[in-house]
């Protein structure tokens, strides 16, 4: 009788470490486009999937222990929010934030060889940061600025220069969901000029948003245009 091979999962950070041909082989003959190599490793290249738009690879293979020889593979994506996807899932993330889980999810698994299960044991001893727990919700930040312009043509200008700095952080800013800012259109003399309504995953997102780099040059940038600032921040429950 041969000798059962003791057996290893590897978590691959990039399919670029697998030979096309060994992960074709190992896929049945019935697997659907989204599990070939091709797809796949376009998703890396182009960067659709990386830490940048909250879906980082972590694929599992599996291995004789001591070989590498491919006998096994699932695709798997850490995610690390739930914002910049191509389907929104909060109401997935919040059914989970119970369970402390930091959200990972199979793609393209056509059978339930990995459970959900699974999926949440994978997901807590997952040492990666961004974890959410229960008392977590998301939080509104919004501020407003009246800018110190001498007309409204140069205040015009301050709001445009302000608008193009906030609408750069969506890709900078971990646990950042939703962002819009504008000019204010309706003249009022109780009216401010520009207005910045945001939306984090937690306080404890909005929090880490105080000191990062980004939001620091921003401030650095909006002080000298600025006479006064208001600022309200609130639970948001109904998401």
């Amino acid at each position: 009788m041969s000798q059962v091979p003791e057996l290893e999962i590897r978590v691959i950070r990039s399919l670029s470490s697998i030979a096309p041909s060994d992960w074709q082989r190992v896929l049945p003959k019935d697997a659907g486009p989204f599990l070939h190599y091709s797809f796949l490793s376009l998703l890396e290249e182009t960067g659709c999937v990386c830490a940048e738009t909250g879906w980082e690879p972590a694929h599992l293979a599996l291995y004789a222990k001591g070989d590498n020889e491919l006998l096994g593979a699932l695709p798997l994506y850490l995610k690390t929010h739930s914002y910049g996807e191509y389907v929104f899932d909060w109401s997935w993330a919040a059914r989970h934030l119970h369970d402390h889980l930091l959200q990972a999810r199979p793609v393209g698994i056509r059978s339930t060889a990995l459970g959900m299960d699974t999926v949440s044991h994978f997901a807590k001893t997952a040492h990666i940061g961004g974890r959410m727990n229960s008392q977590n919700k998301p939080v509104a930040h919004i501020v407003a600025w009246r800018l110190n312009g001498l007309d409204q043509a140069e205040k015009s200008s301050q709001a445009i220069t302000i608008k193009k700095a906030f609408e750069a952080l969506i890709n900078q800013v971990p646990g950042l969901h939703t962002l819009e800012i504008g000019q204010n259109i309706v003249e009022n003399p109780d009216a401010w000029d520009v207005s910045a309504y945001m939306v984090f995953d937690s306080l404890a997102s909005l929090e880490a948003y105080q000191s990062h780099p980004a939001h620091l040059e921003i401030k650095k940038l909006v002080g000298p245009m600025r006479l006064e600032r208001c600022q309200v921040d609130f639970e948001l429950t109904n998401i």
